[in-house]
């Protein structure tokens, strides 16, 4: 369905990077990218992370 590449810690401990994003086309422009995302964010904000990047 989706893959999803992390960079913990770059530049900055507290920073996550996300390297790319990739989905099936099937299942492109319905939000599902969008939430898979924002969950993702949701998660890493109780880790503690002070940003997440888009590389």
């Amino acid at each position: 369905m989706a893959v999803l590449d992390l960079i913990d810690g770059y530049p900055k401990k507290d920073i996550l990077f996300i390297g790319f994003f990739m989905m099936d086309i099937s299942i492109q422009k319905n939000g599902v990218g969008s939430a898979i995302v924002n969950e993702l964010i949701d998660y890493l904000t109780t880790l503690k992370y002070k940003e997440v990047r888009l590389g």
